[in-house]
């Protein structure tokens, strides 16, 4: 080393509900009309749909919904994200 100095930081955000956020599922995967969203315990506040360069394709407030429907997106790989009181959650789909 030169005498540069590195500081690395994580921030852990909830170690708590972290097991509740990976038991989330969602099917049928792959779809062409719908996403059912089970396993999460908390309100649902909003499900968002990227495509994998990040851009937002749609936005949905869920609040006690727990379909989503994906009929007017083209066929491909996106990435869903779900939002809770909980925290937040990503996971791959697939339309077809």
């Amino acid at each position: 080393m030169n005498g540069t100095i590195i500081k690395t930081t994580s921030e852990i955000v909830s170690v708590k509900n972290s097991k509740q956020l990976s038991s989330i599922k969602i099917f049928p995967n792959p779809t062409s009309n719908y996403i059912n969203i089970t396993g999460i315990n908390a309100e649902l506040l909003k499900a968002t749909i990227l495509d994998l360069h990040g851009k937002i394709i749609l936005e949905k407030n869920m609040e006690s919904e727990r379909v989503l429907s994906v009929e007017s997106l083209p066929k491909g790989s996106y990435l869903l994200s779900l939002e809770s009181e909980l925290g937040q959650t990503l996971k791959k789909i697939i339309i077809h």
